[in-house]
């Protein structure tokens, strides 16, 4: 009888080791396709904070999902960049321009600084301030 109970034991032992390689690979998985998913998004994001002044009415962003909604409407008439603020180019341009998380920067096409614009805004009001800063109305 001791031998029939060492053999269920085992059984669920094995069991429960089945169970734990299974939790570790489903959460590998998901760990990697959030790895690619954060890879992806970061590289379709345009922050060469070189562009300003480079002849584009110019936006700069401290965070992209403010006017990601807006940028299809304005292609072409003005160029949306992001200040990664994870990167040291990023930290700089924030540090250099007094800028916190939730900004928005708008410069001429010649690089001049024409405005701030702080917190998240709606956008319509966005729309309205895109239009009257770079005079596209």
């Amino acid at each position: 009888m001791s031998k029939h109970r060492r053999v269920k034991g085992s059984s669920k032992k094995a069991h429960r080791r089945q169970n734990v390689r299974w939790l570790v690979s489903i959460t590998s998985v998901l760990i990697l396709v959030l790895a690619g998913w954060i890879w992806l998004d970061s590289t379709e994001e345009d922050n060469d904070l070189s562009a300003i002044g480079k002849g584009e009415n110019v936006v700069v962003q401290a965070l992209k999902r403010v006017v990601n909604s807006l940028q299809p409407e304005y292609k072409g008439k003005i160029r949306f960049l992001v200040a990664n603020l994870n990167s040291k180019e990023g930290r700089w341009f924030a540090e250099y321009h007094n800028v916190s998380r939730v900004t928005l920067l708008f410069f001429k096409p010649d690089g001049t600084k024409i405005s701030t614009l702080n917190g998240e805004q709606q956008p319509d009001f966005l729309r309205r301030v895109f239009d009257r800063v770079f005079k596209l109305e």
